[in-house]
């Protein structure tokens, strides 16, 4: 993800680049068309059903081009809007802090933030998508969030 304008100012903009997207669309239509010749091969029918997974990947890639992951940070509040989805909106008081549950050992993963119990949704954990290297994007966010961990 790339941050456009300061994380502790107001309007502060993170979204994954379309690169990411554009690579993420050339991989999956090459599986897509190995897959396919793999398919052809064979001759075999329920092969064709496992054409489906680089599908979903090349509609996502493709959705993901049009309308990038983004968390949009203001004085009040974190806005969420995911490739897929409905926008989450996060207020900055019922938050209490924001990490990464690790996937691989290189430190990428899904971007959690957890809730206060106080707070409306109490103890809930939201996840903000994956990330291939998050430990910039959390230091943001936790300085966004007043240093709270």
């Amino acid at each position: 993800m790339t941050r456009s304008l300061s994380a502790e100012g107001s309007g502060a903009v993170i979204e994954t680049s379309k690169i990411v997207y554009g690579a993420l669309l050339f991989a999956w239509v090459f599986v897509a068309f190995m897959s396919s010749a793999l398919i052809a091969l064979e001759g075999t029918t329920p092969g064709s059903a496992l054409i489906a997974i680089p599908i979903i990947g090349i509609l996502f890639s493709a959705t993901g081009l049009l309308r990038p992951k983004c968390i949009h940070l203001n004085g009040e509040a974190l806005t969420y809007r995911p490739v897929w989805g409905g926008t989450l909106v996060l207020r900055r008081a019922d938050i209490a802090s924001f990490g990464v549950f690790l996937v691989h050992h290189y430190g990428s993963g899904f971007l959690i933030c957890r809730m206060r119990p106080e707070a409306l949704n109490a103890g809930r954990r939201y996840n903000l998508g994956y990330l291939l290297s998050p430990d910039e994007l959390v230091t943001t966010l936790r300085r966004w969030l007043g240093g709270k961990r």
